[in-house]
């Protein structure tokens, strides 16, 4: 196959693990190295390609035997050199859809130039050949040994070379004239020294990597830590799907009780190991894995809880969001691309919002939540179309009268109201009912607004794969057509113009998981956003409580407008700790009403 096979790279991970089984750590790390080295190599090339992901995906459990090895350091290498290598092999491992849609976003704002299209195409083109020419050599070569064609191998194999030696003189192009593309879009790992140059004093990094073994970097601006965690990952999925469980109502609309020892042991296991290398940390950046992707660090338990017998003794735990401003990023190296827009120039007008779309009736669930809707609804009558002559892809038509059949959530308007208040604007910032639509959205100049808000049903992809995309419900017309179906999905999402320093998503589990096979904690609305051109997003985990999101938007939204320098992450902690406070709501110290929402992107400190 050659010396950088994706196949020989899967028969040297085989042989480390036989290695290591055999007790000879060192000539397992070598052969590990070997074949890491191989997977960097095909991942840095795909560039922001899905076939970079996969390729990343493929070798998950390489990466994390890597990692292993790195930890045992059976040549006793310096404790510095073997951090870094491990800190870099796991953004290898993390390698993720949403990364890549910062990088591309990042790389649009950054160039603003068209002539970078047909240079993309091209590398987009080379990389498709060859994993045709591998996929074929595979065939090929598996033949019995009378059926092979020596010649015919021989010429997939060049042709495999020539393709990458095209990637190499594009991305040697790119370099030369798109400085700036090139630097935020070939998922070349950054060094911990790179990551502590970008952090200001008062932050940290946290990354995770979590599997057969589990492990922690804790990244400052004057250290980086390498740590194994002593967790079990099937625990800890277990323990995260209870609490999740547990953020729902009752059938007399009263939060279910929070298992808040389950949460202080999640702490001590997954964060308590850090805590002393946290001394003068106030703003935290999280790069979560598997299950943690699933539940905001603020809800965690620092010390051993009260005993609850009512939700106003929720106040007296020790939530992790007492001490720490807490931020998600998708991967270690999207905080590259946040802060290339440090000094970006801001939009001209402070506030656009849509919702309280002219859905259903009257009625609302119980205590203002928003059910959760699932792409089966929407598409429950898909109608699709397409254009045969210029084989334009088929496109899916929403049910409109699915749509129409939503619940009203009439609530969203005074949510809307309260945040254009909390940032000066005015009801000309805001699209409403017969205005909150599809076709509306797709002709206003969005660019020029610094922060967007969504306040409508969220609707998540579920257990029917292939149909329908994750969206936003929005004021449906009279007959659902390719332009405006009264669903704004994530496709169309993509290809908006933004430059927004913040993006309000006050839908239900605009965080989760979107239905994709392995998807990440993101959703697919989160990634199109990203690539659309938001900076920072606020996303939730389960459906929102209306009564308490509209308290705490608006208090957070005027927290950071009043004073911008404190980060997005702390005004956010702010807005949640007044919400927990408040003296006529003690169900609000309940963390469903709480702690939802997390910021994603640029949430750091003293930065705007």
């Amino acid at each position: 196959m050659g010396p950088d096979h994706p196949d020989l790279a899967q028969s040297l991970n085989n042989l480390a693990e036989l290695y290591r089984t055999q007790g000879q750590f060192a000539q397992a790390l070598s052969t590990i190295r070997r074949a890491s080295s191989i997977y960097k190599e095909r991942i840095v090339a795909g560039g922001t390609s899905d076939a970079a992901v996969q390729e990343a995906s493929k070798n998950r459990s390489g990466f994390l035997l890597h990692l292993a090895l790195l930890w045992q350091n059976p040549r006793k290498e310096a404790a510095d050199k073997i951090a870094d290598e491990a800190f870099q092999i796991v953004q290898l491992e993390q390698a993720s859809g949403t990364a890549s849609a910062i990088a591309k976003m990042a790389a649009r704002f950054a160039s603003g130039d068209d002539a970078l299209a047909g240079l993309i195409k091209r590398k987009q083109d080379a990389s498709e050949r060859r994993t045709k020419a591998e996929a074929q050599l595979v065939a090929a070569s598996s033949k019995p040994p009378q059926e092979r064609k020596t010649a015919a191998e021989q010429g997939l194999r060049d042709e495999s070379a020539r393709t990458l030696q095209e990637i190499a003189t594009i991305d040697a192009e790119l370099t030369h004239r798109f400085p700036a593309y090139q630097e935020l879009t070939r998922p070349e790992p950054l060094s911990v020294g790179q990551i502590r140059a970008l952090l200001k004093p008062g932050e940290a990094m946290l990354v995770y990597a979590l599997g057969k073994s589990s492990f922690l970097w804790v990244v400052k601006p004057d250290s980086a830590v390498f740590m194994p965690l002593k967790v079990d990952l099937r625990d800890v999925t277990a323990k995260v799907a209870t609490i999740r469980a547990e953020m729902d109502f009752d059938n007399g609309g009263n939060a279910v009780n929070v298992s808040v020892r389950v949460l202080y042991d999640l702490y001590q296991s997954l964060f308590g190991p850090a805590t002393s290398h946290l001394i003068g940390v106030k703003g935290m950046m999280i790069v979560p894995a598997g299950p943690l992707q699933s539940l905001p660090f603020g809800m965690l338990v620092a010390s051993p809880p009260p005993v609850i017998a009512s939700d106003a003794d929720y106040r007296q735990v020790d939530w992790l969001a007492k001490q720490y401003a807490f931020s998600v990023l998708p991967s270690v190296s999207s905080i590259q691309a946040f802060r290339q827009f440090a000094k970006a120039r801001s939009s001209q007008e402070p506030f656009a919002g849509f919702g309280d779309p002219l859905i259903g009736g009257a009625g609302s669930t119980t205590r203002g939540k928003r059910p959760k809707m699932d792409v089966a609804t929407v598409f429950r009558n898909l109608t699709t179309t397409s254009n045969a002559q210029s084989s334009t892809p088929v496109a899916e038509i929403a049910d409109v009268e699915a749509i129409r059949s939503a619940p009203r959530l009439p609530e969203t308007a005074d949510e809307l109201r309260s945040m254009a208040k909390a940032l000066k604007s005015d009801e000309k910032s805001l699209w409403l009912q017969e205005n909150a639509t599809e076709t509306k959205i797709k002709q206003l100049d969005l660019s020029k607004y610094r922060t967007l808000a969504f306040a409508t049903h969220g609707v998540m992809a579920g257990e029917i794969k292939g149909v329908g995309e994750s969206g936003l419900i929005l004021t449906p017309p009279r007959q659902g057509s390719i332009e405006d179906d009264g669903y704004l999905s994530v496709g169309e999402i993509a290809r908006l113009k933004l430059n927004a320093d913040w993006v309000v998503l006050s839908a239900c589990n605009t965080a989760a998981a979107d239905g994709t096979p392995g998807a990440e904690g993101l959703s697919g609305l989160a990634k199109a956003f990203f690539y659309a051109g938001a900076r920072s997003l606020l996303v939730s985990h389960w459906p929102v409580a209306s009564e308490a999101t509209v308290p705490l938007t608006s208090s957070m939204l005027k927290e950071y407008g009043a004073n911008p320098g404190q980060g997005k992450a702390e005004a956010h902690r702010k807005a949640m700790m007044a919400l927990m406070a408040t003296p006529d709501h003690p169900e609000y110290a309940h963390p469903i009403f709480w702690a939802p929402f997390v910021v994603v992107g640029e949430g750091g400190v003293g930065r705007h």
